[in-house]
């Protein structure tokens, strides 16, 4: 069961989706609820490319069923690029690094001077390549479960990237 409708589950779920995709003004794919996610958040999962491509994080590393359907969902509407690090063990705050701050050109990337940190970088420079990417150490963040992106959001913002799950 998906998150966003489990919380509204007095509420006919074929009727939530058509009134979000009404608000949104398109079609909104829903990605199944990682039960390990509390919060249910997709910001740590997935960030858009552009209107036809996403960036997926490193899911399959860590949850190649949950990563599976996730890829299974997204690809009927979009290309799908994967983080991917070529080292010799994970690290398990890697999920992180798609989590990363955008304001305006300006990427905020983790970093946990680890392996992966390079290859995340280089990554996050090819699929933006428009952008400014700047590193910030987040160790103390990630340990208690946060990401940038999470950590920074504004219920007040009115635009903010979503994949509802």
């Amino acid at each position: 069961m998906r998150r966003f409708f489990y919380e509204n589950s007095g509420v006919s779920s074929k009727w939530l989706k058509r009134k979000i995709q009404n608000h949104l003004e398109c079609e909104v794919v829903f990605i199944p609820w990682d039960k390990y996610e509390i919060y249910g958040h997709s910001d740590g999962i997935v960030k858009p490319l552009s209107d036809t491509a996403v960036l997926m994080t490193n899911y399959q590393d860590y949850d190649k069923e949950y990563s599976k359907e996730v890829v299974k969902r997204l690809s009927k509407k979009f290309e799908i690029e994967m983080l991917s690090y070529n080292v010799e063990k994970k690290d398990s705050r890697s999920w992180a690094y798609i989590n990363f701050l955008t304001v305006g050109n300006l990427i905020v990337l983790p970093v946990f001077n680890i392996e992966e940190d390079e290859q995340a970088l280089s990554q996050i420079k090819l699929y933006y390549p428009n952008c400014i990417v700047e590193q910030i150490n987040i160790a103390s963040l990630v340990k208690d479960g946060g990401g940038l992106n999470c950590v920074t959001w504004c219920r007040y913002c009115e635009s903010v990237d979503c994949v509802f799950m």
